[in-house]
């Protein structure tokens, strides 16, 4: 606790400093980041937006890839001051069209923040709201992830992505027909209907961006069930698909649960 002191009582001040270190963050993933509009299929144009909001009775700062207004730049780039008990845009991350960016945000007991992203075809916002997106804390990188029901009909385009944090990693990536079908569908198909292997490139340097690869899945009539599996069991991943529609462009997201 420090205590600054004025030339009254009334213009003293009483203010408690926290020592942290790098323990004390942890990463935080927004799967998809566009920072401006950018063009899709059908003429449609993508924004994505993320919001913070504190509820902590401190102010609580948040570390990305934000803007340098000064020169020369500092080796770490200045941190998002989050003011207590309020709600903040997070603006000018990094522009990317799909490998998302990281923040590294405070872990330590009693803070509260909670944020809040969506993915916007800026060309039909009277007809939808968005996609909400997960924001993927380190904790759910693991050395395999499991997606359920994605749709193998042809109205749809499917795009699987698939992240890591600290290093390269080689990853096998297995679609089954939906288990739960495969009673009722005669004959039964032989195998997996998909089955590659794929390398995941290391994170650029900076610590803000994600190692980040896509694949999209091609129409196959049934749905699936996903199994993407890391060669290394040390070199943790997480993906997820998204679908779009073909005709009204809207995204849904299939997320492991």
């Amino acid at each position: 606790m420090l205590k600054l002191g004025g030339t009254t009582p009334a213009t003293s001040a009483t203010v408690t400093l926290r020592y942290v270190t790098s323990d004390d963050y942890e990463r935080l993933l927004i799967p998809i980041l566009i920072n401006d509009v950018v063009p899709g299929a059908n003429g449609s144009r993508w924004t994505t937006e993320v919001w913070a909001w504190n509820a902590s009775g401190e102010f609580l700062d948040v570390f990305g890839n934000f803007p340098i207004l000064f020169q020369p730049a500092p080796p770490t780039p200045p941190p998002l001051h989050l003011v207590p008990d309020g709600s903040q845009r997070v603006r000018a991350l990094p522009k990317t069209e799909g490998g998302g960016a990281l923040l590294r945000v405070p872990t330590w007991p009693g803070r509260s923040l909670n944020f809040n992203a969506r993915v916007t075809d800026v060309s039909r916002q009277s007809s939808t709201w968005g996609t909400e997106l997960p924001m993927v804390r380190e904790s759910a990188f693991a050395g395999a992830q499991f997606l359920l029901n994605v749709p193998g009909d042809q109205r749809f385009r499917v795009m699987l992505r698939i992240y890591t944090l600290d290093s390269a990693a080689h990853v096998r990536v297995r679609g089954d027909v939906l288990s739960a079908l495969l009673p009722v569908i005669d004959p039964p198909p032989a195998g997996p209907l998909l089955d590659v292997t794929l390398d995941v490139p290391a994170p650029p340097a900076g610590g803000f961006l994600p190692g980040y690869v896509q694949l999209p899945i091609a129409a196959n009539f049934f749905p699936l069930q996903m199994t993407i599996t890391s060669e290394n069991p040390a070199q943790k991943i997480w993906a997820f698909a998204s679908v779009t529609n073909n005709d009204t462009q809207h995204v849904t997201l299939i997320t492991p649960q």
